[in-house]
């Protein structure tokens, strides 16, 4: 709760950034203060927005490449996704999960537009074994990582 009574020369308009951060997750918001005579108001000048990703691109070494709709901040400690379980990747064929597939992987490059990741795989040589393509699910677990 914010209370104020603003004294003449408060009058005017403000912006502050506030850093909010826990163990999972950094987030950093913009407000507009507003100080009028007798009260002021409070605007929310940016917030994240919906944030999605896609594959782009994932090669016969199991390199795959995951774009961001918009710019993202690069979180501090990325290295130590696996370990935290932020993602989680896995391997759909004909609309059934297959487990055991992916045995581990590495994120080898992080940008704000980006994230390459070096996905190793137990039995390659039972992907799209069939004319049906396996697809690569991705599934962001803590996604209070991913701040736009």
């Amino acid at each position: 709760m914010i209370r104020a009574q603003p004294r003449p020369e408060d009058v005017g308009v403000y912006e502050i950034e506030i850093e909010l951060s826990d163990i999972y997750r950094q987030s950093y918001t913009i407000f507009t203060l507003t100080v009028l005579p007798s009260d002021f108001i409070i605007e929310i000048k940016t917030l994240p927005g919906l944030l999605d990703a896609e594959i782009d691109s994932l090669d016969r070494s199991g390199l795959v490449k995951i774009v961001f709709s918009e710019p993202i901040l690069i979180p501090a400690n990325f290295q130590e996704f696996r370990k935290l379980l932020v993602i989680d990747f896995g391997v759909m064929r004909n609309g059934v999960t297959i487990n055991g597939l992916v045995s581990s992987w590495n994120i080898t490059k992080f940008t704000a537009e980006y994230i390459t990741v070096q996905i190793e795989f137990t039995k390659p040589e039972q992907l799209s074994m069939t004319s049906a393509y396996d697809k690569l699910v991705v599934e962001f677990l803590l996604n209070g990582y991913f701040i736009s």
